[in-house]
């Protein structure tokens, strides 16, 4: 994976806002992942909700197969997650149970060596795909439907099957049970904040629990509730790509 020295003041060319901590989380795409135990959080697919994150890819074309961003994932016939789809390049937010949601974006939306912010958001019927404050939503049902509740772990960097691994870095993750974004919108130039409705949030930085980043250190993210998230495989803080 491609690595750029650190310059102080700078994550990969884009300034990093004052107060942040500097640090995101890279996935090499062999066995890297967040992991956090099943909880009621979790429940949001059944109203509105949003998860957004800002990513970067070393490389920006297509993957070939598919890479797996977020994912609540109890088996194949009952998971939620959020995908980089593979060939096409085009985000994908799947409900897989009854009934089964599934919305795309448009095709290669992610740039190469570069961040972008990405958000999925489900309000009332609609859903939507903003890369970078753009509604890219290219084909989909937004029509009613009521997802089920899962009893599962939630799995950041693969699809929770042992596949679909990410091949990149993501920064300032969040998930909330309220729709954040219904129009077009400028993203963040700070590091998110908790608040009511924030379910999970990982700066990248917490602070260590137990272990050491890039062995199975595990820490408690900085949302509303604190959930603990392990670390596995060689998923690691990284200091020279980031975006706050």
């Amino acid at each position: 994976m491609l690595k750029l020295n650190h310059i102080t003041g700078f994550g990969s060319g884009v300034a990093a806002a004052a107060g942040g901590d500097v640090t995101s989380y890279v996935f090499d795409g062999t066995g890297d992942y967040l992991q956090i135990p099943d909880h009621a959080d979790w429940d949001f697919p059944q109203s509105n909700f949003t998860v957004e994150f800002w990513i970067y890819l070393s490389d920006g074309s297509a993957p070939a197969a598919e890479m797996f961003i977020w994912a609540q994932h109890v088996d194949t016939s009952n998971e939620h997650n959020i995908r980089i789809n593979g060939t096409s390049g085009s985000i994908r937010y799947f409900v897989k149970e009854s009934p089964s949601v599934s919305i795309t974006s448009n095709t290669a939306v992610l740039g190469n060596s570069t961040w972008n912010h990405v958000a999925v958001v489900r309000s009332g019927n609609d859903y939507y795909i903003w890369i970078d404050g753009v509604d890219q939503v290219a084909s989909g049902s937004p029509d009613a439907d009521t997802p089920g509740t899962l009893a599962g772990d939630v799995y950041i960097g693969q699809r929770g099957s042992g596949a679909g691994y990410l091949n990149g870095y993501l920064d300032e993750f969040r998930i909330s049970d309220t729709a954040r974004y219904t129009t077009g919108f400028t993203p963040t130039t700070t590091q998110f904040t908790s608040d009511a409705n924030t379910l999970l949030l990982i700066h990248g930085g917490e602070a260590i629990a137990s272990g050491t980043t890039g062995s199975g250190a595990t820490f408690v993210d900085s949302g509303n509730t604190g959930h603990t998230v392990t670390e596995n495989g060689n998923a690691i803080r990284d200091i020279s790509i980031y975006k706050f």
